[in-house]
C-alpha cells in the first residue's frame, strides 16, 4: 500500500517535472531551471523515488551536468554533490543502474570542476567515493562503472594537479593486478599522476589526501626526489604492456609519459624506442601521429639515422595507399610536409634524403583527390631547388606534376578544381620566380579564359595575388598583357555572349599605366556597334563599358585617346536607352570635353565617391543653376480609377537586311539575329464612374518590363476626358519566348498640377501569344519551298548534339485530328495537314509531326528552345481535353 501511495503521489509530479525540463531543452534554455535551488532539490529528491525509473534521473543529471556549475554558487554545489553522493551509496548496490551511477559521478565531478574555487570537502567525498568503486580491481560485473570512476579521477587531477598524488602507489599495484581492459583507464589516471609528480605541477598543501592530513611543500619535495626509482618503474611497466592499449588511448598516454621523461633526467627517451620500432610500419594515423611526435620530441635521441629515413618511406608509402581513405592521406602528406620544411642543420642527411629520395615519389596520380593533388604539389614545391646541378630537370618534373589539374580544369571548368589549380601556381610562382614559370602560367590563363570566361574572376585574383606577393611585377604585367590581347582578338560576339568577364579583364588592364587604353577603345567601340546591330544593349553591359572607360580617364591621360573615347561614350549615349547608363556617359563626355586630366581624376577618384563631392566641384564643367530644384510631390491612388482592358495581340517582324533561303541553314541562322519581332498588344483605356477627376492631362502608361522584354517607347496621352475611352498600343519585343506577366501602372497630372499615380491590372504574355505563324514574306518562300524549308530546319534541329541548340520529343494525345487542324490552320504546311511550323520570338522555332495511330495522335516535336518543353506538354494537354 505504501509503494502505491508513492507512486500516485508522485506520478503527476513527476510527469509535470520531466515536461518542463523537456520543453525548457527545447527551447535551449535548461539554465532557467537550474536557477531556482527549489527545482534543483525538488529533482534530487525525485531521484531517490523508486517510482522514477533511471532513464528519467539520467536525464535530470544531464541537465544538471549541464547547466549546473554555470548557475550554481560554492555553496550551492557542496550541498547538490552532498545529496549527490547520498544517492550513490543508496543505488551502488543495484546491478540494474550502472548508467545511471555512471552520469551520477560525471555529474558530481562536472559540477565541483567547473566551481571556481573548488571545495575541499565535497572532492574529498567525491575522491573517496570514486577510489571505492577504482579499487575493486578485476571486478568484471562493474567494469563500466570502474572506467568511469578513472576518467572522473583524471579530470579531478588535470584541473587540480596533486589532487590524486598520493594515490601512486595504489594505482601501481591496480595497474599490475587489472586483467580487463579497464587497466588502461588505471594507466591514463597513472600516467597523468605520474607526470604531474616529475613536474612538480599541483597544490602540495591539498587536503584532499587518503589521511585527510595536509602535508608540506618540502615533503613532497623529498617524496618525488626519493621516488624517482620508482617513477622509472612505473613508466617502464607501462612501456611494457603498452602493446594491449587502443591506438587512440596509447595517444593520450604517452603524452603524459613524454611529459615525465622530459622532467626526468633519469629516464632515457629511448624508453620510447620499442614501441617506435613495432608501429614503425603502421597505417593508423593515431599511433603514427605519435610516432612522429616523439620523434621530433626526441630528435637524433631514440632513433638512428636510417631508421628516420625508414619512417619517412613508411610515411611516403601511407600518402601513396590507395587503400587508405583521402582524409588520412591527406594528414599523413601534411606531417611529411613538415619534416620538407624543417631546417638542414637538424639532419642534414635526413632532410636531404626526404628532400632528394623521397619527395619525388609523391608525383600525383589521377586516383587522388583534388586535395591530395594540392598537398602533392606543394610537397614537391618545397623541395625543388632551382639553384642545384638538377634544377632545370627538377622545375620540369614540379610543372609536370600539374598536368591532371590543368586537364581537369579545361575539361570541367569546375571552379573547386581551377581554385586548387591556381594555388598550386601562387605557391610555385612565390617560391620559383622564373620565365619558365611565367610562359606555363601564361599558356595556362589564356587557355581557362578562352574556354571559361565564367574563371576570370578567378583568374584577375590570382593575378592581383602574385602582385601583392612580388616586388618585382614583370611577371604580373606579362600575364595580363597576354590575356588583355587574348580579349581584343576575340570576336564581338563572343565578348557580348559574356561580356561581364571579358570586359572585367579591359577593366583590370585599364588600371594599369604600362598598358596602352588606345585599342581597348577602338574595340569596345565595336562592341557598341555589334550590340547595337544585335539589340543587345542591356543595363548591365552599359554599366560594364562604362567601368572600362572611368578606370582609363582615371589611370590614363586623354591626350592619345580623346577621339576614340569621345566616339565611344557618344555611341553609349545615344543607343542605350537607360536613363542612368545616359547620364552617367553625358556626365564622363562633358567631365572628357570641359577638363583636364588632374580635374577628371579628382572628380572621379575614390575621395569623391564617399560624399564628399560639393556642387562647386562641377559648377566648371556642367551648365546649370546651382540651386536644388523643387521636386513635384507624387500622390498614390489606392482605388482604380481606370480601366484596363485588352483587345488583341499582334506580331510585327523587321528586318535591316533582305534575305531569300537557299537551304543554308548557317545563313539562315545568322540573318535570324538580324531579325527584329514586337509583340503589338492593344489595350482599351476608359476613365472610371467613380473617379473624382473629369481631365487627365499627360497621362503615361508605364509597363515594368524585365530583361526578356523590352518595351518599344511609352504610352502617352496629353488629355482625357471623363468620357473618352482610347486604344492603346503596348508594343514589347521579348528575346526568349517566355511567358510573363507585367505590373503596370498609369501616372498623370491633375488640374491643380498635382501628379498622381495608380495601378492598373497586370499586363500579361501567355504562352499562346507566343505561338507566332511563321514570317514566309521575309524568307522569300511559297508553295513546294515551305515544305522543303520545313524538312531541313526540322533535320537541323534533331541533328544537333547540344541539347540547348536542338530538342526532339514525343506527345501521344487522344483528341481528334480535326481538332489539332482546326486549332493549328494558321501554322499548316502542305495539303495534307500534318506538318506545323511556328515562329517563337525572338529567333526560335517550334516545329510538330503529326501522325495517326488507332485511335490515337503521336505528335513529334522539335525545336530550337529547350526550355520551352515544360509549356508545350501543358499546352498539349489543355487540347487534349
Amino acid at each position: 500500500m505504501s509503494a502505491s501511495r508513492i507512486s500516485s503521489s508522485a506520478s503527476g509530479e513527476i510527469r509535470q517535472i520531466v515536461a518542463n525540463i523537456r520543453q525548457h531543452v527545447a527551447l535551449g534554455t535548461p539554465e532557467k531551471l537550474i536557477e531556482d535551488e527549489n527545482f534543483v532539490f525538488q529533482m534530487l529528491k525525485l531521484m531517490v523515488e523508486d517510482a522514477v525509473d533511471t532513464g528519467t534521473k539520467t536525464e535530470f543529471l544531464r541537465v544538471l551536468e549541464d547547466c549546473g556549475g554555470d548557475v550554481l554558487d560554492t555553496k550551492s554545489i557542496d550541498e547538490v554533490a552532498s545529496n549527490l553522493f547520498g544517492i550513490f551509496r543508496q543505488y551502488e548496490s543495484r546491478d540494474d543502474s550502472t548508467n545511471f551511477l555512471i552520469q551520477l559521478l560525471i555529474t558530481a565531478t562536472t559540477l565541483l570542476v567547473n566551481c571556481q574555487n573548488i571545495p575541499q570537502d565535497p572532492t574529498a567525498s567525491l575522491i573517496e567515493i570514486l577510489w571505492s568503486v577504482a579499487a575493486k580491481v578485476n571486478d568484471v560485473s562493474n567494469r563500466r562503472l570502474r572506467a568511469g570512476a578513472c576518467q572522473c579521477m583524471v579530470q579531478l587531477e588535470q584541473t587540480s594537479p596533486g589532487v590524486m598524488w598520493r594515490w601512486r602507489d595504489r594505482l601501481v599495484q591496480a595497474v599490475k593486478q587489472e586483467r580487463s581492459e579497464v587497466c588502461q583507464d588505471y594507466v591514463t589516471l597513472l600516467a597523468t599522476v605520474l607526470y604531474h609528480m616529475a613536474g612538480d605541477i599541483g597544490m602540495p598543501e591539498s587536503p584532499v589526501t587518503p589521511e585527510f592530513s595536509p602535508r608540506s611543500s618540502v615533503e613532497r619535495m623529498v617524496s618525488v626526489s626519493g621516488g624517482s626509482g620508482d617513477i622509472l618503474s612505473a613508466v617502464s611497466y607501462i612501456m611494457d604492456h603498452s602493446t594491449i592499449f587502443t591506438p587512440a588511448r596509447l595517444v593520450d598516454i604517452l603524452i603524459s609519459l613524454s611529459g615525465i621523461v622530459q622532467n626526468s633526467p633519469s629516464i632515457s627517451p629511448t624508453i620510447f624506442k620499442p614501441l617506435m620500432l613495432h608501429h614503425m610500419a603502421t597505417q593508423d594515423p593515431c599511433l603514427m601521429q605519435i610516432i612522429l611526435y616523439l620523434q621530433r620530441e626526441y630528435s637524433g635521441e631514440i632513433l638512428t639515422s636510417s631508421e628516420e629515413k625508414l619512417l619517412m618511406r613508411r610515411l611516403v608509402t601511407a600518402v601513396n595507399q590507395k587503400s587508405i581513405s583521402p582524409a588520412y592521406r591527406l594528414v599523413f602528406l601534411q606531417w611529411f610536409q613538415g619534416y620538407c620544411q624543417l631546417e638542414d642543420e637538424e639532419d642534414s642527411s635526413v632532410m636531404g634524403h626526404v628532400r632528394e629520395q623521397l619527395s619525388w615519389r609523391l608525383l600525383p596520380s589521377v586516383f587522388d583527390s583534388v586535395d591530395l593533388h594540392v598537398g602533392k604539389v606543394s610537397t614537391l614545391n618545397i623541395c625543388t631547388q632551382l639553384e642545384s646541378e638538377t634544377g632545370s630537370e627538377e622545375l620540369s618534373l614540379l610543372l609536370s606534376s600539374l598536368t591532371y589539374l590543368k586537364k581537369l580544369t579545361v575539361c570541367t571548368g569546375e571552379h573547386k578544381v581551377a581554385v586548387s589549380l591556381y594555388r598550386c601556381l601562387f605557391n610555385i610562382q612565390a617560391r620559383h620566380c622564373s620565365q619558365d614559370i611565367a610562359t606555363n602560367i601564361i599558356e595556362i590563363c589564356k587557355t581557362v579564359l578562352s574556354n571559361y570566361p565564367k574563371l576570370t574572376p578567378l583568374v584577375l585574383n590570382f593575378l592581383q595575388c602574385v602582385r601583392d606577393q612580388a616586388a618585382d611585377t614583370v611577371v604580373y604585367m606579362n600575364i595580363l598583357s597576354s590575356l588583355h590581347n587574348q580579349v581584343l582578338s576575340s570576336s564581338s560576339e563572343d565578348v557580348l555572349r559574356q561580356f561581364q568577364f571579358y570586359l572585367l579583364v579591359l577593366k583590370t588592364s585599364a588600371n594599369e599605366a604600362e598598358i596602352s587604353p588606345l585599342a581597348t577603345m577602338k574595340y569596345l567601340l565595336s562592341v557598341v556597334e555589334r550590340a547595337v546591330s544585335l539589340d543587345q544593349c542591356s543595363w548591365h553591359l552599359g554599366n560594364a563599358i562604362l567601368a572600362v572607360i572611368r578606370s582609363v580617364l582615371l589611370n590614363h591621360p586623354t591626350e592619345g585617346i580623346f577621339t576614340e573615347l569621345g566616339d565611344l561614350l557618344h555611341e553609349t549615349m545615344q543607343h542605350f536607352l537607360d536613363i542612368d547608363i545616359q547620364d552617367k556617359a553625358r556626365f564622363y563626355y562633358a567631365l572628357l570635353t570641359g577638363a583636364a586630366d588632374k580635374k577628371i581624376r579628382d572628380v572621379l577618384s575614390d575621395a569623391m565617391q564617399g560624399g564628399h563631392v560639393t556642387e562647386q566641384t562641377f559648377s566648371s564643367l556642367l551648365p546649370g543653376s546651382m540651386n536644388t530644384p523643387m521636386r513635384t510631390e507624387l500622390h498614390q491612388l489606392k482605388q482604380p480609377i481606370l480601366k484596363w482592358e485588352r483587345l488583341g495581340l499582334q506580331p510585327e517582324f523587321k528586318s535591316e537586311t533582305s534575305f531569300i533561303f537557299n537551304n543554308d541553314m548557317l545563313s539562315y541562322m545568322k540573318w535570324l539575329d538580324t531579325l527584329k519581332v514586337s509583340l503589338q498588344i492593344t489595350h482599351s483605356l476608359q476613365m472610371l464612374q467613380k473617379s473624382q477627376f473629369d481631365t487627365l492631362h499627360a497621362l503615361s502608361i508605364k509597363v515594368e518590363t524585365s530583361d526578356i522584354y523590352k518595351q518599344h517607347k511609352d504610352v502617352h496621352v496629353a488629355c482625357m476626358n471623363r468620357h473618352d475611352s482610347k486604344q492603346l498600343i503596348v508594343e514589347l519585343q521579348p528575346s526568349l519566348p517566355d511567358p510573363a506577366s507585367f505590373d503596370t501602372s498609369a501616372m498623370f497630372a491633375s488640374y491643380k498640377n498635382d501628379t498622381y499615380y495608380c495601378s492598373l491590372p497586370t499586363t500579361d504574355i501567355s504562352f499562346e501569344d507566343l505561338l507566332l505563324p511563321y514570317p514566309w514574306t521575309h524568307v522569300g518562300l511559297e508553295g513546294q519551298s515551305k515544305s522543303l524549308f520545313f524538312s531541313s530546319l526540322w533535320d537541323h534541329i534533331t541533328g544537333c548534339s547540344n541539347p540547348k541548340e536542338g530538342l526532339q520529343s514525343v506527345k501521344v494525345l487522344s483528341c481528334p485530328l480535326s481538332k489539332l487542324q482546326q486549332e493549328w490552320d494558321r501554322f499548316q504546311l502542305g495539303p495534307e495537314k500534318t506538318s506545323y511550323l511556328i515562329f517563337l520570338p525572338a529567333k526560335y522555332h517550334l516545329l510538330f509531326k503529326v501522325q495517326e495511330r488507332q485511335d490515337n495522335l503521336v505528335v513529334s516535336i522539335a525545336t530550337d528552345y529547350w526550355k520551352i518543353l515544360p509549356h508545350v506538354n501543358e499546352y498539349l494537354c489543355q487540347l487534349d481535353t
